[in-house]
């Protein structure tokens, strides 16, 4: 059986933690703040803390601690927190660290670990029954490091999306338009598929996803790939023979073009599809 309880998680064991907990009523988000280049915090004996789960910028999630244990990531609510103060929240939480390389958590998450983040939270938050809802005391959900101590961890998890956080929890519209399943590391756009688009086309897609113009089940075919002319329906708008030399790439439902004379274009689905049809009629190769 998987060490793991969310599944995708690669699992790498924290000593620091206490058998059992006391129930499961929130979630706690974190950032590393790490002041440098951390791929995922390693949560040692000599560490003395650690947290359930961290998701590095590339959207790779590590458990060290199963969920059905305590973590030693919370504790105590402090200073001007809602929650009782007399309690060890580590008992009642799951905590979720987030890899930033800055000192105060001031970068935003990427794509792809906010992609994880919102996946594992929906996961966590079905096995114990936890609502995706911003929690506090009395009211089970989904809260902040800085809830429970707004003194000392003012800045945890620092930039984040507070104003879409719960709607994209709950279902909203996805993460920078991509279709379900897709993330973007900031130079790939990575499909459930295996397929990926980069570069230009990489661009040009984002472009169109943060429009709300692709389909929610939108995926590559193919790989981007070579070939002179870029359209067979249209050889000549793309440059000469000796400059139509480009490549293409087919998803569901766009197929993107490149050429030196004309850059990056969304070509003629419905046009090119006739040019074969025609092929296809009248017998040519």
């Amino acid at each position: 059986m998987s060490n793991t309880d969310f599944s995708s998680a690669e699992w790498r064991p924290s000593p620091n933690y206490w058998n059992g907990f006391d129930k499961r009523d929130f979630i706690v988000i974190h950032a590393t703040a790490s002041c440098g280049e951390e791929y995922v915090p390693n949560f040692d004996a000599s560490t003395g803390k650690s947290v359930h789960y961290a998701i590095a910028k590339d959207g790779h999630v590590v458990q060290y601690v199963r969920e059905a244990n305590s973590a030693w990531g919370n504790c105590c609510a402090t200073g001007k927190s809602t929650f009782r103060q007399d309690y060890n929240w580590n008992k009642s939480t799951v905590s979720i660290e987030n890899e930033k390389s800055s000192c105060d958590n001031s970068e935003p998450l990427t794509d792809a670990q906010y992609h994880s983040l919102l996946m594992l939270v929906r996961d966590i938050a079905q096995r114990w029954n936890i609502p995706l809802v911003y929690g506090q005391q009395g009211v089970r959900g989904i809260i902040y490091h800085h809830d429970l101590d707004p003194i000392n961890k003012a800045r945890c998890p620092g930039t984040f999306p507070y104003a879409t956080f719960f709607r994209d929890l709950q279902g909203g519209p996805p993460m920078n338009g991509l279709p379900k399943g897709a993330t973007d590391d900031g130079t790939t756009i990575h499909f459930p598929n295996g397929l990926v688009i980069v570069k230009g086309f990489r661009a040009r897609y984002l472009e169109m996803a943060k429009a709300g113009e692709v389909p929610d089940d939108d995926e590559p075919l193919v790989n981007e790939y070579p070939c002179q002319p870029v359209e067979k329906s249209d050889p000549a708008w793309w440059g000469t023979s000796q400059t139509n030399k480009g490549s293409a790439q087919e998803t569901r439902y766009f197929r993107f073009g490149y050429s030196p004379l004309k850059g990056v274009r969304v070509t003629y689905v419905g046009q090119e599809l006739h040019w074969y049809q025609q092929q296809i009629t009248s017998g040519a190769h």
